[in-house]
């Protein structure tokens, strides 16, 4: 049925592929017998890849998802390749009496130990020819053998029906008799010939039915056959279409006009078919009360997560023929490009345990792809990887299309089927798609798309390869070869070119009036650039952006990683990570000050500094209209800065501090103009639509009425409840009808047309003021602090004797969707969650983008925060934090914390008051008591053994607590008054105390005693006598001191010998300075990310490292293990390393997601409190102590260090001549990547 599948390739699918795009969505048509040679019709595998790819289509289609063309044939039927122990033995004990059929048997299937019960699996033949007389042999022998069991009792039916179906019955069952969707998204097209059976014996007809190998009729065929098709009309004849032809000799001769006429009527029938199973889906979906957010949900899903290989949500279509031709699956054997991927992984998978690593199994993958399937193919796949962002399984596919030198490649052998078009073979993308569970990339904890693009760049898109990957790109997303328009190539067989229909989707820039093309406008720009079609990307895009009324893309700076600019030119221009639109924007000098979203998100209404306000249909991106507010460009006056919609009466609101406008929504008229007071301007104004009125406060506290209506004035009176402050924000409470307004000296009003009431005068200037959706609860931000108010009739009481409080100033806060949480974002770019129903207990703190958190907004259970100094944001699930959690995080912001009973109590300065000493229960996840110090904390240090907490203060003091017991307070007065302490440390004994100011440390002795230990010195006392100051210390039991410095500097003190010994230099601040257990070793870090292995008695830095990667910022601390043989160290970056102190090698690197106050060592591994106030609790395991190599490495990454030793380069140099001394001197010394490092785990 090759001329019914090449109509519907070429006249109905597109139509159905542009009715799916009008509604957003995507159409695939995957037909696994098209473009393929016999012997991979006949392939074992392709049955199996046939039915897997069935599924999917059954699974992820929400529209067609099952087509069969039935004809005269029923094909050919494979045999089984799986045979089960107790079927085997009583086919074999069939064949005993038939020697040579048992041989036959026996040698093509082998048994399979490692399946329980055993069973016996079909081997392969070898090579790539078509089945010969054996494969024909053992399917009789088969047959036979299953044919006398079966009459014996000794198998079931169900077993001899195996040997006896063909693989249109194995689809036919898989895709719609057996189906549990039924006949949903399925439609079967029979084909039936009249008077068929009087022709039968004929030439021509024999052409159209099954033959026996001697050619006569093969009559169990057509038994079977007609069973089939009366199964399927007895079960589901709502899916059956029926098309019946009259006899004729050239019944399939593209001249008959009869076959003519029913290849259109066929073509019809599919397209109407098509549109009404994705009507009626869509149908269901809006009756549900649902929309397509979360296909788009998916399809962002399954982009990241399955390397660009699939789209759910997509309506796919299956083809299933029983047609004239036979190129079907005859066995399931593994062929022999199939046993190349099985070798090749098998000889990874000795290596894979031992780096189990992300970047590792994706090598692996790339890997199977270029050496086993085609040289070619691997590189065209890797170009969803220089997509923007990514590519579906459909547009890959026509990418492969586009590609010659894939196409070169798979039609290598043999001729394309059709003369019209050319694609890339379906089945071929099923080997890649079998291909990738043997790599491991199907299992949970899929590498994330960034990391997989990493691996793809630096392997096929690093060199002359990308501009070729970004043209092929560039002429797929611009649509230059489809609807209709052929592209020349020259095929291995074919002496001449061929001009060819590639059939790829079309890309116009509006699918619909409605629906925008926005993967063309998000990518196009992209490969334009970066092959290097600058004109045509002037042409194009620049040049029409001005004048585009519909959504483009924006500027902004292309990843750094890949090695391009980073200027503002056209390196720099149209990337929209995250972009659905944007839309045109104002004039050049038109900042937009303020939006407005309204009518269930459909519209927007947009206010700018032109004095243009803009409506815009979100849905299209496509303007509404404009309006000029009647301000000047040149005017001083103020801008707009508040928008309001009232649905109801249908006028929108513009409001200043010098004017009023209210304008039709209808017809974008003027409703009225209200012009104000300018040496009075108004702050605050709001609509009360309950009222049907306008409120307006100025800056001297002036309230004013209007109908909102008219227009019309209808009162005005002073504030009586505030004297002397200036509004500095205000909300609209519309279920009260007044305006909630704040004052620069704290106070709180509720401001109605009645009158005025002071609700709560706060200790600074009131911020912002937020209401719950509701209106039931009030947030009122000052300071570091934000207060909530729960409504009552009087208008808002205080709702929770304690105030939420940031380290810094709380810039925002948005409410929950059910009024028990509030999220509230400040200066230090932290975004803390907090529970209303559990009075105000810290659920979540939060990460914003690394700048003051200026705004957050909710939508549903999503909140994005984002701010003015960065052009990224975020978006947070709230309902992830109210998950229940082992222990509630500590409310610490200094990174001053410390840690005692191995890890069971944490402390850290109290919040609000840092003269106080917070001591927070981890277990229970909350405060069990508080130390007052009087004076602001600087640092504090824990002695676990003797069971003292030190508090270094910004008066110079150390006091020093018992942990168990609140009485027997001890004081260390300064040197001098009031210099404060920048850092103390403890020996490893903690018996000596060390305890630096900015140019002096003191060490003390500590002894025990009774009731507590006794504390006695300073001992020794010495100056740095250098202008810097001493950022970190540690002090050893026989009083020598290891110090940093601001400026790079390192010294080791003797503070018997009142020696100084300079250790060589850091080239930044020292940020950590740490002593071995054994006191033999240091090592020290610094801010440019370097670390230091110190030997002491040498004075000489053993080890060096270095990283390298760009997000680095540095390190924060670093401890060693117990047993010396391993340092432990926290980046900035919030990752934590663990370093070899025997070879320097770097062991793991583990990302966690928050910096690293310090990292305490432990027996077997460390704990670290992090800056979002939780405590890590790792176990380090070497190789060499791990019992088995068998489980996969999680939650690990390997990064790259340069490791310089000193042992090394002194050997190196001692080996060399003077010449070569001379000449290396010449050329400075270089750091060398040390060995692939150890596979370690942190658990």
């Amino acid at each position: 049925m090759d001329a019914e599948r090449e109509a519907l390739q070429s006249a109905a699918c597109p139509q159905v592929q542009t009715f799916c795009q009008k509604h957003g969505l995507t159409f695939e048509v995957v037909d696994l017998r098209w473009g393929i040679q016999n012997s991979e019709a006949t392939d074992h595998m392709t049955t199996e890849i046939c039915l897997e790819e069935l599924d999917r289509c059954r699974k992820t289609s929400i529209g067609p998802a099952f087509v069969a063309l039935i004809g005269d044939q029923y094909g050919p039927c494979p045999v089984p390749s799986v045979i089960e122990e107790k079927e085997w033995e009583a086919l074999r004990a069939q064949l005993s009496a038939r020697p040579r059929d048992l041989e036959l048997v026996a040698r093509r299937f082998r048994r399979d130990e490692n399946s329980v019960p055993p069973t016996y699996v079909l081997q392969a033949t070898g090579g790539r020819e078509a089945p010969g007389p054996e494969e024909a042999t053992l399917t009789s022998v088969l047959r036979s053998g299953a044919q006398e069991a079966w009459r014996r009792g000794l198998i079931s039916q169900e077993q001899w029906h195996r040997h006896h179906r063909s693989v249109i019955e194995w689809e036919m069952e898989r895709g719609l008799l057996g189906s549990a969707a039924g006949e949903r998204g399925a439609t079967v097209f029979l084909r039936e010939i009249q008077d068929l059976s009087k022709h039968i014996l004929e030439d021509c007809a024999l052409k159209m039915v099954d033959r026996l190998a001697d050619g006569c009729l093969d009559t169990d065929a057509q038994n079977l056959l007609r069973d089939l098709k009366g199964r399927v009309a007895d079960a589901h004849p709502g899916v059956l279409k029926t098309h019946r032809l009259p006899w004729s000799r050239d019944l399939v001769n593209p001249k008959n006009k009869a076959h003519a006429r029913y290849l259109q009527e066929l073509g019809e029938q599919f397209v109407a078919r098509a549109d009404h199973q994705v009507l009626e889906h869509l149908r269901e979906l809006q009756l549900a009360g649902r929309d397509l957010a979360w296909l788009y949900q998916e399809i962002r899903h399954h982009l990241c997560l399955s390397i660009c290989l699939s789209v759910y949500g997509t309506p796919g279509t299956w083809w299933v023929e029983a047609g004239n031709v036979a190129k079907y699956p005859m066995v399931h054997r593994t062929a022999p490009s199939q046993r190349k991927i099985q070798s090749k992984c098998c000889q990874y998978r000795e290596w894979g345990p031992r780096s189990d690593h992300v970047r590792d199994r994706l090598s692996v993958f790339l890997a199977i792809l270029s050496v086993c399937i085609y040289p070619s193919l691997h590189i065209s796949v890797s170009v969803g990887f220089s997509s923007l962002h990514g590519l579906s399984e459909a547009e890959l596919k026509d990418v492969l299309s586009l590609d010659d030198e894939v196409l070169q490649v798979v039609y290598r052998d043999w001729t394309p089927p059709s003369k019209e078009l050319l694609r890339f073979p379906p089945l071929l993308w099923g080997h890649v798609f079998k291909a990738r569970p043997r790599c491991g990339l199907c299992q949970p904890g899929v590498p994330p798309r960034r990391q997989l693009a990493e691996v793809v760049w630096e392997r096929y898109l690093s060199g002359p390869e990308e501009a070729e990957r970004h043209r092929v790109l560039a002429d797929f997303f611009s649509g230059a070869w489809s609807q209709g328009t052929k592209k020349l190539i020259t095929l291995p067989l074919v002496g001449k070119p061929l001009n060819l229909d590639r059939k790829v989707a079309p890309q116009p820039l509006w699918f619909s009036d409605t629906v925008a093309n926005q993967r063309k406008l998000k990518e196009l720009p992209h490969h334009l650039l970066h092959s290097g079609r600058l004109e045509e990307l002037k042409q194009e895009v620049l040049g029409k952006a001005g004048g585009t009324t519909g959504p483009h893309c924006s500027a902004t700076r292309l990843p750094s990683g890949r090695g391009r600019g980073q200027g503002r030119d056209p390196a720099e221009v149209l990337q929209c990570p995250w972009l659905m639109l944007t839309l045109p924007s104002h004039s050049a000098a038109g900042e937009v000050r303020c939006v407005k979203v309204f009518a269930e998100g459909i519209l927007a209404i947009s206010a700018s500094r032109d004095h243009t306000l803009r409506v815009w249909n979100l849905l299209s991106g496509q303007e509404k209209f404009t309006i000029w507010d009647g301000g000047s460009k040149n005017s001083t006056e103020s801008q707009i800065w508040n928008l309001h919609v009232d649905e109801t009466n249908k006028i929108m609101y513009s409001t200043s501090g010098s004017k009023i406008n209210a304008w039709s929504l209808e017809t974008a008229e003027l409703v009225f103009r209200i012009p104000g007071d300018g040496a009075d301007p108004w702050v605050s104004t709001a609509v009360l639509a309950s009222q049907t009125r306008l409120l307006a406060v100025s800056r001297g506290g002036e309230v004013t009425l209007w109908n909102s209506a008219t227009g019309s004035l209808q009162g005005k009176h002073r504030l009586s409840s505030i004297k002397e402050e200036t509004p500095t924000c205000a909300v609209s409470v519309q279920t009260q009808g007044k305006v909630v307004t704040g004052f620069s000296d704290g106070s709180i009003s509720l401001v109605s047309p009645g009158g005025d009431r002071l609700l709560e005068k706060l200790p600074e200037a009131v911020g912002f003021l937020v209401v719950s959706e509701d209106e039931s609860l009030l947030a009122a931000g000052f300071g570091r602090s934000v207060r909530i108010f729960l409504a009552d009739s009087q208008g808002f009481h205080r709702f929770m004797a304690s105030d939420l409080e940031h380290e810094d100033v709380v810039e925002t806060a948005v409410f929950g969707a059910e009024n028990n949480l509030i999220v509230t974002g400040s200066r230090d770019a932290l975004i803390q969650v907090w529970s209303l129903s559990e009075q105000g207990t810290l659920l979540d703190v939060l990460e914003g983008v690394g700048a003051p958190v200026s705004l957050l907004v909710r939508g549903g259970a999503l909140v994005a925060s984002a701010s003015q100094q960065s052009s990224s944001f975020k978006v947070w699930d709230l309902t992830c934090t109210q998950r229940p959690r082992a222990s509630a995080p500590f409310l610490d912001r200094t990174g001053l914390t410390a840690v005692s009973h191995n890890g069971s109590y944490v402390y850290f300065p109290k919040i609000g008051d840092k003269n106080k000493v917070t001591i927070w229960d981890v277990a229970e996840g909350e405060e069990q008591d508080s130390l007052d110090t009087s004076n602001e904390v600087k640092c504090l240090e824990v002695a676990e053994q003797a069971q003292l907490l030190f508090t270094g203060l910004v008066s110079g003091i150390v006091l020093v607590f018992p942990l168990n017991s609140r009485q027997d307070v001890m004081c260390i007065p300064p040197p001098e008054a009031r210099k404060a302490i920048n850092c103390m440390s403890l020996s490893k004994n903690e018996d000596r105390l060390a305890i630096a100011y900015d140019n002096i440390v003191l060490v003390l002795d500590i002894s025990p005693g009774d009731p507590c230990p006794v504390i006695d010195g300073p001992t020794y006392t010495f100056y740095t006598q250098l202008p810097e100051t001493i950022a970190c210390v540690t002090v050893l039991t026989d009083y020598r001191v290891v110090y940093g410095m601001t400026n790079g500097d390192l010294f080791l003190y003797e503070c018997a010998n009142s020696k100084v010994f300079p250790l060589e230099a850091h080239r930044s601040r020292v940020t950590c300075v740490e002593v071995s257990h054994q006191e033999q070793l240091a090592v020290s870090g610094s801010e440019e990310a370097l670390l230091c292995l110190w030997e002491l008695e040498a004075c000489k830095w053993k080890f060096k490292m270095s990283y390298t990667s760009s997000f680095c910022r540095g390190v924060q601390c670093a401890c060693f293990s117990k047993d010396d043989k391993f340092v432990y160290v926290g980046l900035k970056d919030r990752s934590i390393v663990v370093w070899s102190v025997l070879d320097g090698t770097l062991l793991a690197v583990q990302f966690v997601h928050a910096v690293v106050n310090r990292i305490i060592p432990t027996s077997n591994g460390f704990i670290a409190p992090t800056r979002h106030g939780y405590l890590i609790r790792e176990r380090f395991h070497c190789p060499s102590s791990r019992a088995s190599q068998e489980d996969p490495l999680k939650n690990f990454k390997k990064a790259v260090w340069m490791v310089k030793s000193r042992q090394r380069e002194e050997l190196a140099a001692a080996a060399e001549t003077p010449q070569d001394l001379t000449s290396k001197m010449a050329q400075g010394n270089k750091s060398r990547s040390n060995k692939h490092s150890q596979v370690c785990l942190l658990v």
